[in-house]
């Protein structure tokens, strides 16, 4: 258990928040996955229906010769309160996790930090495979099996200790360490603001999964065609991402803001409220300087530049 307590210690140090490890074999949360795909709650992401992707969540090991241990870090990234823009111009709101650098560069560049500590603390080479939000994983049924904390309803795993405002990052090794006891109890009780909250209704209820179809995350990031139109009216100043359900989350109450630079927001690039007018007059010089290295690049150009027609044309409508 020593090297558990170093392994975190030094985690800490890279920039994680919390470690869990599990063994390879854990399947949790698949039988919930596929009823999510049979339902067709995945939206126009078909990749995540392919047989490899349901493979490999069925059993995480393939994703690794010989792998025995993964390792689930999580990132609190939490900004504290932030004042809303007080000008007339209209703007929009960026999801928390997306106001600077892109996550999934940073955290696997950490990642391989604690790789290369391990392996020169235990003195032999790791066989290692590092996962930040992009494979095959099915990421907070190991990290609650991984004793970070509970899926709640909104089907965010959140932690007693830091509320809902973390990312995850996984590595598989081909070493044994010592695993967690899985996070056992559910806190949300009777609690459904998450539910309530949600403007476009995307929260399935007794499901703990969300309709991919109807979720605002979804429609302003990953879809690439128009957003239906009865859900435009929705969008609720949201350009990119959302964070509704985690805002009204009691758990996160108790949330400290995070010092990591990381995440704090990109002032000089309008965020974390940007001018819809700039994105509509910015040309492809301009959005490549202003959101360099960010997360917003993966709606792309005419994806901010529809997202901001849809927010103006609400907000005329109304």
């Amino acid at each position: 258990m020593q090297l558990i307590y170093d392994l975190t210690l030094k985690a800490q140090y890279f920039g994680f928040s919390d470690v869990g490890v599990i063994q390879p074999n854990v399947s949790t949360g698949f039988e919930n996955y596929v009823d999510w795909l049979n339902h067709h709650y995945h939206g126009n992401m078909h990749y995540l229906a392919s047989e490899r992707a349901i493979q490999m969540r069925v059993d995480p090991s393939q994703l690794l010769e010989n792998c025995r241990s993964i390792l689930v870090l999580t990132t609190h990234y939490y900004q504290g309160q932030w004042s809303t823009p007080v000008e007339d111009t209209p703007t929009g709101k960026v999801a928390r996790y997306a106001w600077n650098d892109d996550y999934h560069d940073v955290l696997k560049s950490r990642c391989e930090q604690l790789v290369v500590w391990l392996a020169e603390t235990l003195g032999r080479q790791i066989g290692y495979k590092i996962y930040v939000d992009t494979g095959p994983l099915l990421e907070r049924a190991l990290g609650q099996q991984a004793g970070i904390g509970w899926i709640g309803k909104n089907s965010m795993l959140i932690s007693p200790k830091m509320g809902s405002y973390f990312l995850l990052s996984e590595i598989l090794l081909d070493i044994d360490l010592p695993t967690h006891l899985p996070f056992a109890k559910d806190y949300c009780g009777t609690c459904t603001r998450c539910i309530d909250a949600c403007p476009t209704q995307a929260i399935l209820p007794g499901k703990r999964s969300i309709d991919a179809n109807r979720f605002i995350s979804y429609q302003t990031i990953e879809n690439k065609a128009e957003v239906p139109a009865e859900l435009t009216p929705l969008l609720n100043g949201w350009l990119f991402g959302c964070d509704i359900c985690q805002d009204v989350c009691p758990w996160n109450r108790f949330a400290q803001p995070t010092t990591d630079p990381t995440f704090l927001p990109r002032i000089a690039s309008g965020i974390p409220n940007i001018p819809l007018q700039d994105l509509l007059s910015q040309s492809a010089e301009q959005y490549q300087q202003a959101f360099r290295h960010s997360p917003l690049k993966r709606a792309k150009q005419a994806g901010l530049v529809r997202n901001a027609r849809n927010l103006l044309s609400a907000d005329v409508s109304d």
